[in-house]
């Protein structure tokens, strides 16, 4: 699940944001213990973790 391993999500976040980037983002789960949790669980912690750690912090 995003957040879990060591990618820094806010810092690349930042970068895209930055660069002009402000279209979709897509995310894949590729982890058999999260396909086995119920599917509503999943898409409000992934909604969160989102939140907290990809969307760019506001600047200035």
């Amino acid at each position: 699940m995003m957040g879990d391993g060591v990618i820094d999500f806010g810092t690349i976040g930042r970068w895209v944001h930055d660069a002009g980037y402000r279209g979709d983002v897509e995310v894949e789960i590729l982890n058999a213990a999260v396909w086995a949790t119920d599917g509503d669980q999943v898409i409000e912690t992934m909604k969160q973790r989102y939140r907290d750690l990809v969307l760019p912090a506001p600047v200035g």
